[in-house]
């Protein structure tokens, strides 16, 4: 009976080490992640404001050539694709932890309105 409870007690410490060392490595990865996301997201802020000032330029000097707000525009994409991208990742890394550790989590769902 002492065996029992003894492998109980193993299993259970077991299962509580490798879920912290699940969750420690995943939080690291999204951490990784969201600053990159951050970043991406702070350098397209900057952007918006140099293409404001470019367009402004461009219109007091009535300089039809517009090619460098055009090179701004398709960055921009580049990055919002990017970020797109990190943040199936961070799905990513939630479905495999739930699978790893056997929980699920429901999605929620929005709640529909009617007037």
């Amino acid at each position: 009976m002492a065996d029992n409870a003894f492998s109980k007690f193993k299993s259970s410490v077991n299962r509580g080490i490798a879920t912290i060392s699940v969750k420690t490595s995943s939080s690291l990865e999204k951490s990784k992640l969201k600053t990159h996301m951050d970043s991406l997201k702070n350098e397209i802020q900057k952007q918006y404001f140099e293409i404001g000032e470019m367009a402004y330029n461009l219109w007091l000097n009535k300089d039809p050539d517009n090619s460098a707000l055009i090179a701004k525009f398709e960055d921009i994409k580049a990055k919002q694709t990017t970020i797109t991208e990190l943040s199936a990742q961070l799905e990513s890394i939630d479905e495999r932890d739930n699978q790893i550790l056997g929980t699920k989590t429901e999605k929620p769902v929005a709640a529909g309105y009617t007037c």
